[in-house]
């Protein structure tokens, strides 16, 4: 049988009609053939080499420290082996150590931070892969700490990194060389975003260091998607790098209102995404520190700040506790029917003002979304880039009441030009 499907290349049928056989048996004698040549392969190279032989555990020592910031450690490795992020690695001959990759850089290196209490580590201590991922969380000392070594050096915070999208562009502006965090459950388009600005990135100058934050049940989910996506593993020499962070507090809204050691922090809000306005940032929570007088011009920071107030005002008027109640729960089918019945009787039981408060705030919503180019092959709407100075125009004539007579659904997915589609 071997020699006339190896040596003599017949088919599997061919093999079976002439020796009177049905395929299956063929086929589970040629895989007991190479199951039983594997095993007197390996003895005879046991028996020839015992002496050269490597140690059993030569593919898990990986590699070795090269630098030490802190408890941020850069670790170099044997490039075939490809550790994953959120991977557990430890200090050889060090059982109570516990390392965790963060972000792959270039040339055959890894980023990782070490967790809990640690002692002196030093350069080329060797490492070892624990295959396995405890997915350990970060205390806000920690994640300082790893923002402060992995981040970029952001002395040069004046000049604003314009990203085409409306609004980060106006609500939480990038400075070059920034720090930016992504904070949010997930299912809420953090990775779209980050992809889309790659896209727009990759012929510009400057850098931005993005963190996105993942809490320890979503970080197997999202481990398993970043594989999927070998753009969001970047090296160090692109224009955006991104790490990964694990911490309780990613999905909450609190914590990227002062999260003060990065310079700007987009929160993707659920409530945003379930609604339909995508992308989900959300235009109250999120912040930049380059918002300000000093850094952006004088309109820029008052039509900001006009929009942020309008949208407060809104959410004051329109929010459900019993909405937020089954979206806590996961019950995200009885939060959409509960948001739009009491939508609709919260919105008759106002004054004409506050109606009229409430739906240039629904239009502003709407305006801030945007087609992303990444996504025209899914929802075959062409994607588009909008000026700065035509998001503030847009907005201004919202909140002046130009608009009123244009329905707020008028606004949802257009572009930056005045001539608003009705």
């Amino acid at each position: 049988m071997i020699s006339l499907f190896y040596l003599e290349e017949n088919s599997q049928q061919d093999v079976a009609a002439f020796l009177e056989m049905s395929v299956n048996e063929v086929n589970n004698c040629l895989y007991a053939a190479r199951k039983t040549l594997k095993g007197r392969i390996n003895y005879m190279f046991e028996q020839k080499n015992k002496s050269k032989m490597l140690p059993k555990d030569f593919a898990t020592d990986i590699g070795k420290i090269i630098k030490v910031q802190g408890r941020v450690i850069d670790i170099e490795v044997n490039s075939s082996l490809s550790p994953n992020i959120f991977d557990d690695y430890k200090l050889q001959n060090k059982s109570d150590s516990k390392i965790t990759v963060v972000q792959r850089l270039k040339d055959g290196r890894i980023r990782c931070i070490v967790s809990g209490e640690f002692g002196e580590l030093n350069t080329n201590s060797k490492i070892k892969n624990e295959k396995e991922s405890s997915f350990p969380s970060w205390n806000e000392d920690s994640i300082n700490d790893a923002i402060k070594s992995i981040g970029t050096n952001t002395h040069e915070r004046l000049e604003i990194f314009e990203t085409g999208i409306k609004v980060i562009d106006l609500l939480c502006p990038f400075p070059k060389n920034g720090n930016i965090g992504m904070i949010g459950s997930t299912g809420v388009g953090k990775f779209v975003v980050i992809t889309e600005l790659y896209k727009k990135f990759l012929k510009e100058s400057g850098q931005l260091s993005i963190f996105f934050f993942v809490s320890p049940q979503d970080a197997i989910n999202v481990r398993s998607l970043i594989e999927q996506e070998p753009i969001l593993l970047s090296d160090e020499s692109g224009p955006l790098k991104t790490a990964w962070l694990i911490t309780p507090n990613a999905a909450d809204p609190e914590f990227a209102e002062h999260s003060n050691y990065l310079d700007a922090c987009l929160y993707f809000s659920p409530v945003m995404a379930l609604t339909g306005r995508w992308p989900a940032i959300d235009p109250i929570r999120s912040t930049s520190k380059v918002l300000d007088p000093l850094f952006v011009e004088t309109e820029h920071f008052k039509t900001a700040n006009q929009v942020k107030e309008l949208l407060v005002k809104e959410d004051e008027l329109m929010k459900d506790p019993i909405f937020y109640e089954y979206l806590a729960m996961g019950s995200k089918q009885k939060a959409n029917d509960r948001f739009k019945k009491f939508e609709i009787d919260r919105f008759n039981e106002l004054s004409k003002s506050n109606q009229n408060l409430v739906m240039r705030a629904r239009k502003i919503k709407n305006f801030l979304t945007q087609p992303f180019f990444i996504t025209e092959e899914y929802t075959k709407v062409k994607g588009v880039s909008v000026n700065l100075r035509d998001t503030i125009i847009i907005c201004q004539k919202i909140i002046s009441g130009e608009f009123d007579e244009l329905s707020a659904e008028s606004f949802l997915y257009v572009g930056g030009d005045i001539k608003v589609k009705s």
